[in-house]
């Protein structure tokens, strides 16, 4: 051990001369440990709830979308388009599914109440193999509501006096979300209509196409916006409401939902002019980067605790230094160099720091296993979670660890520095 290091620590050891120094460091001390821990909670907690947000948000939709990208000219797919882009991403490596749809506004009314609605045709051959349709049914579960949808079946007969006129007929299926059925009062098999404003020429101008339909099933995906904004038919149906000549857009899932850029790239360059091709993430661009500004700011404003904390070891370095004059003035008639003094003095600093730091690492490191394994509960009506979301990043760590430990070697320099210019005859006079 060199003997810096070793005088740095017998300066720590309290006596009656730094009984002070010795107080405010377990001050300095107990705020680097809340500062560290608040940092490493909150930003595990932060970037649980992106993870989450992520999940959802990949789990309702591809990771890859393509479009017509026809200036002047129809906004939707010829079938031999269409046909050219699922055989292109079948043939792109890394594609797992690839499904076309037809995506469009609506209103939606049942009985009670009407919403409005963004109605989605999906294929039904295809779009399990890219699309969480099947596996977020709950009413009835699994494939047998996508069965459901494809047959046009009667409606179950109502409490009310349409179904005089309803008994017998055939209506088209539809997947309601459960924020919406929940909201409209819907059950299985009952009647609701969708309202296109895309209808047909009337005398006073465009009037909108209405088209019956009964409830198929009903899906929980577990992201409010879409549990309670989407519905589902078969794209047939799709087309016929909406009067298109094919298909919106083809909607891509890939193995590494993290590849997903470099996948859209060389579909892109594969498909040509005339094609609009998005990923995941250029899709949800804004939505991601106000996350990680939010999260940026956040470790701003929480790093200020550490800041805080460091003008008290800042404070106890400089009692210390007023304390061991005498000390550091022998120490220099012994030979000691200036620079020997200083580090003496922003080793204890950083000792102050670094035991905060890694005791609030500890603690918060603590915190985020136990809400990740117990849980924390919250309102699901509410929050729309069951238990707090944690997800801890190892970068994170490190950042609030080097952060730490550096605002508080810097916090003791002036200090330091202050005790390094100390002449011995000065020293040994007023010591």
């Amino acid at each position: 051990m060199r003997y810096e290091r070793f005088v740095a620590l017998r300066f720590l050891i309290p006596k009656r001369s730094t009984v002070y120094a010795s107080a405010i460091a377990i001050i300095g001390w107990f705020g680097v440990t809340i500062g560290s821990c608040a940092l490493i909670v909150v930003l595990s907690v932060m970037g649980g709830f992106e993870e989450d947000l992520k999940g959802k948000i990949l789990g309702a939709n591809a990771h890859i979308r393509v479009r017509p990208d026809k200036p002047g000219g129809p906004r939707w797919f010829t079938e031999e388009e269409t046909a050219r882009v699922l055989d292109a991403a079948r043939r792109t490596p890394g594609v797992k599914g690839a499904t076309p749809y037809v995506r469009r506004d609506a209103m939606i009314t049942a009985q009670s109440n009407l919403s409005a609605v963004v109605v989605k045709g999906i294929d039904l051959q295809t779009a399990p193999q890219a699309t969480f349709v099947a596996e977020k049914l709950v009413e009835p579960p699994g494939g047998e509501g996508l069965k459901r949808l494809a047959e046009p079946d009667s409606i179950k007969p109502p409490d009310y006096e349409r179904f005089n006129a309803d008994h017998g007929k055939k209506y088209p299926g539809l997947l309601v979300g459960g924020e919406l059925q929940k909201m409209l009062l819907l059950g299985l098999g009952e009647r609701v209509t969708l309202t296109s404003p895309t209808g047909g020429m009337g005398p006073t101008g465009r009037k909108p196409r209405n088209r019956p339909f009964r409830v198929a099933g009903v899906f929980v995906s577990g992201f409010y916006e879409y549990d309670y904004a989407m519905v589902y038919t078969t794209r047939e149906e799709a087309r016929r409401l909406f009067r298109l000549g094919g298909d919106t857009a083809v909607e891509i899932k890939v193995e590494e939902p993290d590849e997903a850029a470099q996948i859209a790239s060389s579909l892109r360059k594969a498909l040509g002019p005339g094609f609009e091709v998005r990923d995941w993430g250029d899709m949800n661009r804004s939505l991601f980067s106000a996350l990680e500004l939010e999260k940026i700011a956040m470790f701003i404003i929480l790093t200020l605790i550490v800041l805080v904390a460091s003008f008290n070891i800042a404070v106890m370095v400089t009692l210390l230094v007023t304390g061991k004059q005498q000390e550091i003035s022998i120490l220099k008639a012994m030979g000691a160099s200036n620079g020997s003094i200083r580090l003496m003095f922003a080793l204890d600093g950083f000792i102050i720091g670094a035991l905060g730091t890694l005791f609030g690492t500890l603690v918060g490191l603590g915190i985020c296993f136990y809400i990740a394994n117990f849980g924390i509960g919250m309102n699901e009506d509410v929050y729309y979670y069951t238990n707090l979301p944690v997800a801890v990043n190892p970068y994170e760590v490190a950042a609030t660890v080097v952060t730490a430990l550096l605002i508080s070697v810097l916090a003791a320099l002036y200090p330091a520095t202050q005790a390094a210019r100390l002449r011995p005859v000065e020293g040994l006079r007023f010591g």
